[in-house]
Formats: C-alpha cells, structure tokens, sequence
C-alpha cells in the first residue's frame, strides 16, 4: 500500500510539472498532463489519508489526518479547474482555504495538547510551515487588495 501512494504522489508531481513547462510554452499535451497529474494527486491525498487513518489516530489527531486529506483533494481539484478554466473552480478554492483554516487551528490544538516536547517541537514547526503556505498561497490576494 505505502508504494501505490508513493507511486501517485511521484506521478502526479512529474505529470503536473510537465503539463505546467507544456502550459507556459503552449505545446500541445499540456492540458491532459495537467489533469492525470491534478487527478493523481488527488488520488494520492486519499490513500495518503487512507493510509494513516488504518494506523493508531485518535481524537484531534483523526480529524487533522482527515482535513489533510481533503484540503488536498481541494487543492489539487481546484488548481485543476482554474487551470482548465471550468466552473466551479472559485468555489473550490474557497473551499480549500476553509478546509486549510480549520486544519491549522487543528495544528494549533494538537501542539498545545501534546505532552512529549520533543513531538511538541515538530508540531510546531509543522504549524509554522502551514501557517507559511497558506500566507504564501494568499499573498497575491493580499497585494491585489491593497493596490
């Protein structure tokens, strides 16, 4: 199982990458490697969370692992209707930043919560590194707003 979710994670980055290159050069072929690699990914979100669901998660830690998952599903579903320039991309991207908001207080709760520093340390770092992403995922907004 751990290969199968490696295997879509790696397919559906090299897929997105070359469909993003063949988008920016206006070659032909950019839009079909853009969706099997926006669909691999989120194939990948889904086992991903699939996979660490089957494990020992509770509580907070449950919700974070399901959030994550389909804040990826979001993600990748929504870049690829904007891409493709199909409806209903607004509101999943909308969507997305919700799910994102809630995965991060989360991440708040779960650091607080937990008792062994060291793990307290990394879910720290890990909510400072999603803070970051949704700061940089929202800044264009942010300029555009303010200009």
């Amino acid at each position: 199982m751990k290969r199968s979710v490696l295997i879509f994670g790696i397919i559906g980055a090299i897929f997105i990458a070359i469909g993003v290159l063949f988008k920016m050069m206006h070659w032909p072929g950019a839009s079909i490697a853009i969706l099997l690699g926006a669909t691999a990914l989120a194939i990948y979100s889904l086992l991903y969370m699939n996979e660490k669901l089957q494990g020992s998660a509770a509580g907070i830690e449950k919700a974070f692992i399901v959030f994550f998952g389909i804040s990826g599903i979001l993600l990748c579903m929504g870049f690829l209707f904007k891409v493709m320039h199909w409806p209903g991309a607004g509101v999943m991207i909308y969507a997305f930043f919700a799910s994102y908001t809630i995965l991060v207080i989360l991440a708040i709760f779960r650091a607080a919560n937990e008792k062994d520093k060291d793990l307290q340390y990394k879910y720290i770092n890990n909510l400072i590194w999603l803070v970051g992403g949704m700061l940089m995922l929202t800044f264009p907004t942010i300029i555009r707003l303010l200009t």
